[in-house]
């Protein structure tokens, strides 16, 4: 209620009365939230809930607007309160993580999980003395012929061939009844080596794919988690590791993830590179600084473009282990093709 007076203190003191009465609230949420956090963590309940947030941003959006607020506004609101809800809600986890490889994805990914809750996250790889600084640089910690036996879980970040390293066997022949993961885009053989390493070592496995870049990470990354002859308890256990952390995972099956990669992987590689190719030899051919004119949708692209690596080894790689390259590179010529007819 608002007690209408005559000198300006008085208001400024209900203001800051209803500014105490606002933060006392979200204080109590805050308590809420962290004890929903114990009880999901208890009960094994994935702890990241979209729907959940997702119905929470409408309703917000209807009260603020059936109380004469903007409804931009309550969703402004409610979006922060959810962002630092999630803090709340997820204790600092105690899980110990073994990263194998730091390269620009395993450092990327371990950072995440050190800024997102997670306390003990060690990496390891050939050279680990020579990437200490890089490691440390994210506040993760080296480590040298780790024994797994010390760590819960155990994700694979290095290239898929690596899997027919003795680095990558020697971890996981001693990783008996601790949850092992890869982020390999590129599944196939490398995918099969890890199945038939985890009934040989007795280990529990689950494939994923991040669906995003090293330098793509944010609050709403998603991450494709393969459920192929995955027990439902060791795959709700691999979805908490990431959910905890604040990734969104996408569950698929090992088909779909290769049919979709083909077009959202493949036939962007292909188009991106003979794109990057063609605006050099243009360039060249036509003799013009095309910059100079470059629209703001051109220069969007160019920018989408320009991330494709320049490893083409690694371009060739993911190209030929997708069953589908042909297809989609077939599919692409068809509709240029087409283009000199219509």
């Amino acid at each position: 209620m608002v007690y209408f007076v005559d000198d300006l203190n008085s208001y400024r003191k209900q203001i800051d009365e209803a500014d105490e009465g606002i933060i006392k609230l979200i204080k109590k949420r805050f308590d809420i939230v962290k004890a929903v956090g114990e009880f999901k963590k208890e009960q094994g309940i994935p702890l990241k809930d979209n729907s959940r947030e997702d119905a929470l941003k409408i309703k917000w959006k209807q009260i603020a607007e059936q109380n004469g607020i903007d409804g931009e506004l309550g969703l402004s609101v409610i979006t922060d309160i959810l962002k630092f809800s999630k803090e709340e809600e997820m204790p600092k986890n105690n899980s110990r993580l073994l990263i194998i490889g730091y390269g620009n994805m395993g450092i990327a990914i371990a950072g995440y999980f050190l800024k997102h809750n997670f306390e003990n996250v060690y990496l390891t790889g050939r050279h680990v003395d020579e990437n200490k600084d890089k490691i440390k640089s994210i506040k993760g910690i080296p480590i040298n012929n780790p024994n797994p036996k010390d760590f819960d879980v155990i994700i694979i970040t290095t290239p898929p061939e690596s899997v027919n390293s003795d680095l990558v066997e020697n971890i996981l022949s001693e990783s008996k009844g601790k949850l092992v993961m890869d982020i390999f885009s590129v599944k196939k053989e490398a995918y099969q080596k890890l199945l038939d390493y985890s009934k040989k070592y007795e280990f529990e496995y689950v494939s994923v794919h991040p669906l995003f870049g090293p330098t793509q990470l944010t609050d709403n990354n998603k991450i494709a988690v393969i459920n192929d002859e995955v027990d439902e308890k060791v795959l709700t256990k691999a979805e908490n590791i990431w959910s905890y952390a604040g990734f969104t995972t996408i569950k698929s099956n090992l088909e779909e993830h290769e049919k979709s990669m083909a077009i959202v992987q493949v036939l962007r590689i292909i188009d991106f590179v003979a794109m990057k190719n063609s605006i050099e030899e243009l360039k060249k051919s036509l003799n013009v600084d095309y910059s100079k004119l470059s629209t703001v949708s051109f220069a969007e692209v160019e920018k989408l473009i320009n991330n494709i690596s320049g490893d083409y080894s690694l371009i060739k790689e993911i190209l030929d282990s997708n069953t589908y390259s042909n297809e989609v590179l077939n599919n692409l010529i068809k509709n240029v093709e087409n283009l000199k007819y219509k």
